[in-house]
């Protein structure tokens, strides 16, 4: 059986995000989570990673 999903670890890697920007973005409400809980592993959708690199060249166009 395939992953549908993402882990933690593969957006961070994927995205070049550090652990406390993906926190914060989650907490806003800005990514889906598929899974969350207290010693339950995060699991994102496969497209949480489009979402992250579009809120990242936004978040880079308009420091320049």
């Amino acid at each position: 059986m395939q992953n549908v999903y993402l882990s933690q670890n593969e957006v961070l890697k994927q995205t070049g995000l550090k652990y406390w920007q993906l926190e914060h973005l989650i907490k806003a409400g800005e990514i889906p989570v598929i899974k969350r809980g207290h010693g339950t592993p995060r699991q994102f959708p496969l497209e949480a990673v489009e979402i992250l690199k579009a809120w990242l060249s936004k978040r880079t166009d308009s420091q320049r």
